[in-house]
């Protein structure tokens, strides 16, 4: 048959139906290239095959209606970017050709942007949805409810000029423990400015307590686990320093247990020195309170304290276009599906039905009910500071791919964190990072 003959007969048919369909302003003259202008009928991937036209489905929708404003300012859709011709294509770099943000294959990889008050206001939002961040991640650790509403209030209108479409990600704090240092020295915009706690020098003695009495000084530090004292023995190790510190940066200590000195104090020596300071945290290595079988039966510490679900509930109830407006719970330190679990009926009590549940695989009684994880979560994380921790580092790499192959077998997302920790400070990530 004749292509071009066949062609106009099928222009031909699609102008009577649409006649049929009383669509305004039709032109039998109409390309699908005007719907899709990034879409050319000669179009192929890397592998030779044609492309075939792609088109949102509330963007055909509004053709099919006719005159509607939909068809000059589409809303919100999910992009779809074409493919270049060739592989060779992706490794050609030409100064004079700017790359365009739209044309790309790493589709199926997302990346999530934390966002704190370097990120917070809609212009730098805009550009980094125009670089490619997919998910916007609201960590519960820091900030007020203030913070955290005006963050979605941007990423919204963030997301509306530039007509694409961002998840959102609320991080819990969770059985998280805590030294209490004092109170931040101020809050810029609901966010806390903490200051300097102190210095810890090799071979200092340290006492954690959990009397609830004694103040933060430089040789005795409360935490705010009341038990503590139960979760530890001579000879296990603790680390201990500033939320999210990659242990690169002289911010965390790692201590040795001495003695048990009554039910409250325990006694630790410093195995380094470090400055502490910010939101300080406390990790128990290889049996932590949060990853030990047995004693995690003795650790009342809920799956997502009060401060969790109280923002949860506070935040649920912004909508964007009719739907919930948080996609995702990750769920800090999850160790047992009956934990998911509880946080799915959580969910559905505060009308967040949709909302998808994430599992931070943290610590070693993680990956020991890795496999009911796996099937009660709706996606994991890979929290690999505190894993790293947990974990002995010459078996990291091999269990990094183990759990990954898990994931994609499952047909489950997954995310790894602190992937390029180096670009808080340098714009060029180091050839290791590059390539993990």
């Amino acid at each position: 048959m004749d292509k071009g003959k066949g062609k106009a007969g099928g222009e031909e048919e699609l102008a009577k139906a649409a006649k049929q369909l009383n669509i305004n302003n039709y032109s039998a003259s109409f390309k699908m290239q005007e719907l899709e202008p990034e879409f050319s009928p000669d179009s192929t991937d890397f592998y030779g095959a044609p492309i075939s036209p792609r088109i949102s489905t509330e963007l055909g929708g509004a053709f099919l209606m006719g005159n509607n404003p939909y068809l000059e300012k589409p809303i919100l859709k999910l992009h779809e970017p074409i493919l270049p011709k060739s592989l060779s294509a992706v490794l050609e770099s030409n100064p004079t050709t700017p790359v365009d943000d739209k044309d790309a294959i790493g589709t199926g990889t997302k990346v999530v942007v934390t966002i704190g008050p370097a990120c917070q206001d809609v212009e730098t939002m805009v550009e980094l949805i125009r670089n490619g961040m997919s998910c916007a991640r609201i960590d519960l650790t820091n900030g007020d409810i203030e913070f955290h509403v005006r963050s979605i209030r941007n990423l919204q209108e963030a997301s509306s000029l530039t007509m694409r479409m961002v998840a959102i990600m609320v991080d819990t704090v969770g059985p998280e423990i805590f030294v209490i240092s004092g109170r931040p020295t101020s809050h810029e915009e609901g966010w806390p400015k903490w200051g300097k706690a102190t210095d810890v020098e090799e071979g200092q003695t340290v006492v954690l307590t959990s009397d609830g009495v004694s103040s933060f000084s430089n040789d005795r530090w409360p935490v705010t686990y009341p038990k503590f004292s139960d979760l530890c023995k001579v000879g296990d190790r603790i680390t201990v320093g500033r939320y999210l510190s990659t242990g690169m940066e002289g911010t965390s200590v790692t201590l040795e247990v001495k003695a048990i000195i009554n039910e409250h104090d325990v006694e630790c020596v410093s195995l380094g020195e470090a400055t502490l300071n910010g939101l300080i945290t406390v990790f128990l290595q290889d049996k932590s309170a949060l990853g030990t079988p047995s004693k995690r039966a003795n650790v009342d510490l809920p799956i997502l304290s009060p401060r969790d679900t109280e923002m949860i509930k506070i935040l649920g109830e912004y909508k964007q276009q009719g739907s919930d407006c948080l996609d995702f719970v990750a769920l800090s330190y999850a160790s047992t599906m009956e934990e998911i679990e509880s946080v799915r009926k959580t969910l559905d009590a505060y009308g967040l039905a949709n909302t998808k549940i994430i599992a931070k695989i943290e610590t070693k009684r993680a990956l020991n009910s890795f496999e009911s994880i796996l099937k009660a979560a709706d996606g994991v994380i890979f929290s690999r500071g505190n894993l790293g921790i947990d974990v002995p580092v010459e078996k990291f790499p091999m269990l990094q791919k183990t759990l990954i192959r898990a994931c994609n077998l499952h047909g489950k997302p997954v995310l790894a964190t602190r992937v390029v920790d180096s670009m808080t400070n340098s714009p060029r990530p180091t050839r290791a990072e590059a390539t993990d």
